[in-house]
């Protein structure tokens, strides 16, 4: 009989433990989720909208556009590249308080992927990509002017 209460009370005492460190778990997991989501959509916020690229090459100053958007909390590009028309961009991520998107080979008229790295300073989007050479190329971007429409 001593034994069958001895047996029960280590079982209760480590179910206890169990369901403690369960609900432990659990507390840390839903206040941990959304602050993560949170701070994404957070880091995100400052480059969303259209933005005016200028990409200086060792040659000449060459135009650009890209408009970044969220989706499902998500960073999404949209970008008019250096030769081409405007291209949804498939790799976008946000990285270190920086975004990276990738237009790919044959949209630039390059063989190789086009690797954009830019962050917000001072109101500009401002990084580098790596040209067909493996050269880096600064490029600025400043906001593109609203465009309202009117009439009909």
């Amino acid at each position: 009989m001593v034994l069958v209460k001895f047996n029960e009370e280590v079982h209760s005492r480590v179910v206890d433990a169990l369901l403690k460190r369960c609900a432990l778990i659990l507390s840390l997991l839903m206040v941990l989720v959304p602050v993560s989501d949170l701070s994404a959509q957070t880091s995100l916020k400052p480059f969303l909208g259209r933005w005016d690229i200028s990409v200086k090459t060792p040659k000449q100053e060459l135009p650009s556009w890209v408009e970044i958007s969220e989706e499902k909390g998500q960073p999404k590009v949209v970008m008019v590249g250096l030769t081409d028309h405007a291209t949804p961009l498939a790799r976008v991520q946000m990285r270190d308080g920086e975004i990276v998107f990738v237009s790919p080979k044959g949209e630039e008229g390059y063989s190789e992927d086009m690797e954009f790295k830019g962050k917000v300073v001072g109101g500009q989007l401002v990084g580098t990509t790596t040209g067909p050479s493996g050269t880096s190329w600064p490029w600025i971007g400043r906001r593109a002017p609203t465009m309202k429409r009117t009439g009909t």
